[in-house]
């Protein structure tokens, strides 16, 4: 199943394409014109008795009829050609993809047909290979078939062809197909707008773009999946403002928010530097259970309140963080903050649980941190443990023979 992705939102979209590209799929193969070769009266009625069968949606049937066909009529090239057909599409109805492909490219390869079939060939294949994530391939046989005489294409058909266009790199006829199915089209599919924006995405429209996602807001006022597009199209430009100013908006809307949308506006107040925002609404959706509470939330909001100048806050927080943590760190975390703070014995034993539970960087160097905190403290006998545990590490050697030589005097 093809995805409409690219670039840094691929992010991932879902079974849309797919139900789109079968929109245009080939819908009779039955009769011919009386100005165009025709089938031998076995054959023809052959075909008519499978159309049957499709009816019973006997598709295994179909398939073993179709296949005994193919090998009786394969000296009569346009026979041939109509049972592979026939043969495609029972093929596709039943599931069978490769069968399909397969009886696809062996009535492609039929000599001297009719240019109707054969463009009604390319149309069905190009599909199935857009389907298959064939876009180059699927891009070419949708411009021979566009060439076409006599074509009229419907809205699904230019947007298929669009989608392999834009999926092959060639964005500039990927934008005129699908105006033109947007063009054509009786109602406005949010779908297509999609597509549209990415198209002029790439293309640096951004202007343009953007408004094709305001049109998708208003289209779908109700669907977060519309206000995230435009979301996603501010970050994605590095203006993390407007984003803000549309997350507000949509907030102030009432769409459903989830854990990762709340995250997602807490990461933005605190990138434009309005962090005591950002910690409060953090604080409020941990407590309301509204974010789930792990080590990183706990540690993010400690270092929020950190930015804010809410220095008792923080600490709170890391501490609550810390208690949790699998490692050390945040044991090491608190207690630089709790040293800063002259809060020596605090610090001390911030350290000492950091080394209890282990996962540190520089081990020695929180050993050292440790003893100088009890140092300061005046617990003498924990800084001489402490101390001598960092003296055996090269690099702190000096500094903690220096502080146990005051300790000495």
């Amino acid at each position: 199943m093809a995805r409409f992705t690219r670039a840094a939102s691929r992010c991932s979209h879902s079974l849309w394409i797919f139900t789109l590209l079968l929109a245009g799929m080939l819908s009779s193969v039955a009769v011919q014109a009386a100005s165009e070769p025709r089938a031998s009266r076995s054959t023809f009625e052959k075909l008519i008795a499978v159309q049957e069968m499709w009816e019973e949606e006997n598709y295994s049937e179909a398939i073993t009829t179709l296949e005994a066909l193919a090998e009786k009529v394969r000296g009569a090239d346009y026979d041939f050609a109509i049972t592979q057909q026939y043969l495609a599409h029972t093929s596709y109805l039943a599931g069978d993809v490769p069968r399909t492909r397969k009886a696809l490219e062996a009535a492609l390869a039929t000599p001297g047909l009719p240019e109707k079939l054969e463009l009604e060939l390319k149309l069905f294949f190009a599909q199935i290979l857009v389907g298959d994530e064939e876009f180059e391939r699927a891009r070419a046989l949708f411009e021979d078939w566009l060439a076409g005489a006599d074509i009229e294409p419907q809205p699904a058909q230019l947007f298929s062809a669009a989608f392999a266009n834009y999926r092959s790199g060639y964005l500039p006829r990927a934008e005129t197909l699908i105006v033109q199915a947007l063009d054509i089209a009786k109602k406005k599919d949010t779908n297509w707008y999609r597509l549209y924006y990415e198209i002029l995405f790439e293309l640096k429209k951004y202007e343009t773009a953007e408004a094709v996602l305001v049109d998708l807001v208003a289209l779908a006022p109700r669907d977060k999946m519309m206000w995230n597009l435009l979301i996603n199209h501010h970050l994605r430009l590095e203006n993390s403002a407007r984003a803000l100013s549309v997350m507000l908006l949509s907030r102030y809307q009432g769409i459903d928010e989830d854990e990762d949308s709340r995250m997602r506006l807490v990461s933005l107040y605190s990138y434009l530097a309005v962090p005591e925002r950002a910690a409060r609404l953090l604080q409020e959706w941990l407590e309301a259970g509204e974010i789930e509470e792990t080590p990183q939330t706990l540690r993010q909001l400690g270092d929020l309140w950190l930015l804010a100048r809410e220095r008792p806050q923080a600490r709170e927080m890391l501490e609550r963080a810390a208690a949790v943590a699998p490692d050390g760190r945040t044991w090491e975390l608190l207690g630089g903050l709790l040293f800063e703070d002259e809060l020596w014995e605090q610090a001390y034993t911030a350290y000492t649980k950091a080394q209890e539970a282990g996962g540190l960087n520089e081990p020695a160097r929180i050993a050292l941190l440790a003893g100088l905190s009890a140092y300061r403290a005046g617990m003498e006998e924990q800084a001489r443990e402490a101390l001598k545990e960092a003296e055996k590490s090269d690099e702190m050697k000096a500094q903690a023979r220096a502080i146990l030589k005051k300790l000495d005097s």
